[in-house]
Formats: structure tokens, sequence, C-alpha cells
């Protein structure tokens, strides 16, 4: 965190998808998000993979955390979050970013 946003794992979003029970752990996958962005700074077509590598590794954060023995709608949910994370780091730079919501 000391070294700015790109170090600060989710930045202003939660690390974790809140559970009763257990908590999805997102900390890694914002990490490594980060990283990348740091990685191939001012690449965009770099980032469009960094992004998609992100979105993957919130997902499957949330299939390994929730499978067995744990609702479909919490694992549903956990997604669904997963996908809000992707879809705002998407969204909040389109034009440096790519901008690319289906990859």
């Amino acid at each position: 965190p000391d070294l700015g946003s790109l170090h600060d794992y989710c930045t202003s979003s939660p690390d974790q998808f809140p559970s009763p029970g257990t908590n999805a752990d997102f900390s890694g996958g914002c990490g490594r998000h980060d990283m990348c962005y740091e990685a191939n700074e001012g690449n965009s077509a770099a980032y469009v993979e960094c992004n998609r590598q992100f979105k993957d590794d919130l997902l499957t954060v949330c299939d390994n955390v929730y499978s067995r023995g744990w609702s479909v709608v919490t694992r549903n949910a956990c997604k669904t979050t997963a996908r809000s994370y992707y879809e705002v780091v998407v969204l909040r730079h389109p034009s440096e970013w790519g901008g690319h919501l289906n990859n």
C-alpha cells in the first residue's frame, strides 16, 4: 500500500467476499492484477489480458471456496461480486485498458 494503488490489493473495494462461515479472499487476484498492470505499463493489449486473467482468478476463488457443501446461491453471489469487480476495473479506464467487458 505504501507504493500506491497498484500495490493495495482491491483498492477501495473489500478484499473479501463476505459469507457466513467462510469468506472468499480476492486479495491474491487483485494483487496479481496490480502486478500485471505494472509489468505491462502502457501496453493496452496486455492490459486486456491482465483484465481477463483477473476475472478468471476471482471466479476461480469463488469456485474453490464455495464448492462442495456450499449452496449454489452463495457461490453465484460470490461470482456476481467477482464479475462486478472486473467490470468496475474495465469501465473505470476504458480508453487506457481497452474497455473489453466481454473478455
